[in-house]
């Protein structure tokens, strides 16, 4: 019998909630070759046939596609592109996982939640700054989403999900596996990106992480692998940098070392595409230059 957060989940409303969402973001087809237009038409057909499968334990998701995209600074990143159905069902689990892991998740992390975002970091290291914390460690996570430990996101997952039919669909997409240049590998390490679940597996994943901070003297400032640490004194600082290192190395992930920086506002640094310097704060994009409440 299947459980009541599958019956949740595999509901008209939120079936087609899902549709919804997944052809207002668009993408192409996965391997099936079928994109949006495919269904366009008749979206019933794919949400009836769909909500069947789940709800009869029938349902397999294909490998994603691998897919190129670009990033700054001429270099590109690969992502993962499920099919419309998979993407479809993914999202629909998702309307129901997220809202339960926001009452597990730390203050600290802003990527990838709703109602916060580079807005609501931003404003969180001003007021650290405001507060005096004014030493910074900078750093981010090491192919972070290449490099999720799936023994510990299972048992993440476990923690979030304990309805096993759930569960099981969330292990399937797990183990699908991505198809490059024709052949499909399934890692035993990693998430990919372009995944819909993988920001949400890669906050829980992280989320330990985030609550360790608790009770420290500084301010932990997390957006999914970018790091901050903020603290009153040079020392502190560099306890923090301690600190991060020896907890990351227990969730099995290691420090960029090439982004990893003890600094200062009054040096001045940047993260998330701005510069903080002293109290002012400037968008390296294309916007003037703002500046911190005093």
């Amino acid at each position: 019998m299947a459980s009541r957060l599958l019956r949740r989940v595999t509901t008209e409303d939120n079936l087609w909630a899902a549709w919804r969402q997944v052809k207002a973001a668009g993408a192409g087809p996965g391997l099936d070759g079928r994109g949006l237009e495919f269904y366009a038409n008749e979206p019933e057909r794919l949400l009836d046939r769909l909500q069947h499968e789940l709800r009869a334990g029938r349902y397999e998701p294909w490998p994603l596609r691998r897919a190129w995209v670009p990033k700054r600074g001429g270099r590109w990143r690969a992502v993962g592109v499920g099919t419309v159905r998979d993407r479809v069902a993914q999202r629909a689990v998702l309307h129901l996982l997220a809202p339960r892991a926001e009452e597990i998740f730390n203050e600290t992390s802003f990527a990838y939640r709703a109602g916060r975002g580079v807005r609501q970091a931003v404003a969180s290291i001003d007021r650290a700054r405001r507060d005096g914390l004014v030493e910074v460690f900078e750093t981010d996570i090491a192919d972070c989403f290449d490099s999720l430990d799936h023994e510990l996101l299972r048992a993440a997952i476990r923690g979030l999900v304990p309805e096993s039919d759930v569960r099981a669909l969330c292990w399937a997409w797990l183990r699908a596996g991505v198809v490059t240049n024709g052949q499909l590998v399934r890692p035993r390490r990693g998430v990919a990106q372009g995944d819909l679940l993988s920001p949400l597996w890669c906050n829980l994943y992280l989320d330990p992480f985030d609550d360790s901070a608790e009770g420290r003297s500084g301010q932990l400032v997390r957006y999914a692998d970018d790091l901050l640490y903020l603290t009153r004194t040079p020392a502190g600082a560099e306890a923090a940098q301690a600190h991060v290192t020896r907890e990351l190395e227990r969730l099995r992930l290691r420090l960029n070392p090439d982004k990893t920086r003890l600094t200062s506002f009054e040096e001045g640094f940047e993260y998330l595409g701005l510069e903080f310097h002293g109290s002012l704060i400037t968008d390296l994009t294309w916007r003037p230059a703002v500046r911190g409440r005093p």
